[in-house]
């Protein structure tokens, strides 16, 4: 290790404080943008999949808790009445370099089902897990139900592919039922309220597939569902990017941190004439 004079290890430590410090609270900082960037997409959605983007709209009393107002025209019902929700097989699969594409938890976590880095399986497994209804198809949802609990994708390819472990298939019983509102939906307060409540499993939360069934939905008019879908996935993006660039500065800040560490230690920076009386005055000028 490099050994400079007692002085001036004691200069680069408080110069380190110093400014790793500063760095430090800026990296707060963003942070805490992120959380309440975060919690303003949750709440825009909310309130979008629950009054509307029509402010004009009459709002009765859902008798709901996870609702509660709705506007007068929207129906109140069991996700059972309007969607089919198919179990997986929960047999497990042979793994093979070259198959067809496993969609499990992982492949769940962003708006659409995305399948370049699944796992893959021989034919004879494709044909038995998509066995009964299980081939998923274009517009429906994958439902994780197992760890990840309420974390959903819409399939938006005609890629064949099958359900792997821990997830279950959404299915539209008729064409009244929007895919991307529904996915909404499931993301919002009003469900993951729901979806709490009958979680089992003290380390491994799972939710069982009648429960699923069982949740409560709200149903506006199928053109409404799609106009309030596209309103929700423009703001949505315009946060994204803004979680996305605060995610960034946290990155920059922190290999600058690092850096900055590397720097005074290795004796890159002279700082023997350095002193934190110095940075202060500074600042209170600025």
């Amino acid at each position: 290790l490099p050994v400079p004079p007692l002085e001036e290890q004691r200069r680069i430590a408080a110069f380190l404080d110093y400014e790793t410090a500063r760095i430090d609270e800026l990296v707060h900082e963003q942070q805490r943008l992120v959380e309440l960037l975060t919690e303003q997409k949750s709440q825009r959605i909310f309130e979008a999949v629950t009054k509307g983007i029509h402010p004009d709209s009459r709002l009765i009393e859902s008798n709901s808790p996870w609702f509660g107002l709705i506007p007068e025209h929207w129906n109140l019902v069991k996700l059972k009445r309007l969607w089919r929700v198919i179990d997986c097989k929960h047999t497990t699969a042979e793994f093979v370099a070259d198959g067809y594409p496993l969609a499990s938890i992982r492949e769940v976590q962003g708006f659409y089902v995305e399948l370049s880095a699944a796992k893959q399986t021989t034919e004879a497994d494709y044909l038995d897990l998509t066995q009964g209804g299980r081939k998923p198809r274009r517009g429906d949802i994958i439902f994780s139900r197992n760890a990840t609990v309420g974390e959903a994708a819409i399939v938006a390819t005609d890629e064949p592919f099958a359900m792997g472990q821990d997830v279950c298939l959404l299915r539209g019983q008729d064409n009244t039922s929007s895919s991307e509102f529904l996915l909404y939906q499931l993301r919002s307060h009003a469900v993951q309220a729901q979806l709490q409540q009958v979680m089992v499993g003290a380390t491994f939360k799972r939710i069982n597939v009648e429960d699923i069934k069982d949740c409560y939905i709200v149903v506006p008019p199928p053109t409404e569902q799609r106009e309030i879908a596209g309103h929700l996935k423009a703001e949505s993006a315009a946060l994204d990017a803004l979680i996305a660039s605060a995610h960034h500065a946290v990155r920059l800040l922190r290999e600058r941190r690092s850096a900055l560490i590397n720097a005074a230690v290795t004796g890159q920076l002279d700082l023997r004439n350095w002193h934190p009386s110095e940075q202060v005055e500074a600042a209170e000028v600025a």
